[in-house]
């Protein structure tokens, strides 16, 4: 479900709701070699955010919520494959400007803040905070065909101190 509640001609507040369940690939590296059946998980998201327009400047700013909730798999032997540890919440705030260069270009910057929360974190704490921020160009080729190029820096610390925090840009 979702929603957009328009103030004014070129600002706006929005919302979507989500929830579903799939099934991990075999082919995924984290999905347990030994399962008998692929393994099923549930997902749910939430956003929030808003645009504001004022001449050339474009604002939006969001925040998401996602989860992923993972069910224990079975072996050949009915023995259960633990698959909790796999449980995360991910919390982003985002911000970002672009100024219109052209009606069909324009150039921006964006931060973007994470938390990673895993629910059992059984014998590794995997938990992490982190950033990337960005300055990109977005362009119009046509009306079927739009990109963006960007580039930037991120870091994730984890608060597990055996984890070397990641870096780079």
């Amino acid at each position: 479900v979702s929603g957009r509640l328009d103030i004014g001609r070129a600002s706006n507040l929005n919302f979507s709701l989500s929830a579903g369940r799939g099934y991990e690939p075999r082919s995924n590296p984290t999905s347990p070699r030994a399962a008998v059946e692929p393994i099923a998980y549930d997902s749910r998201l939430a956003h929030i955010g808003g645009v504001a327009e004022f001449n050339r400047f474009r604002f939006t700013a969001g925040i998401d919520r996602t989860s992923f909730d993972f069910d224990n798999g079975v072996d050949a032997l009915n023995a259960v494959i633990d698959q909790q540890q796999r449980d995360f919440t991910k919390t982003e705030l985002s911000v970002r400007g672009d100024y219109a260069v052209s009606p069909a270009t324009a150039v921006y910057a964006v931060y973007r803040r994470n938390a990673r929360d895993y629910d059992h974190n059984g014998p590794v704490d995997r938990n992490s905070d982190g950033y990337d921020a960005a300055v990109g160009v977005s362009v119009e080729l046509s009306s079927a065909v739009t990109g963006e190029v960007e580039l930037g820096h991120l870091k994730q610390t984890y608060d597990n101190p055996a984890f070397v925090p990641t870096e780079g840009g």
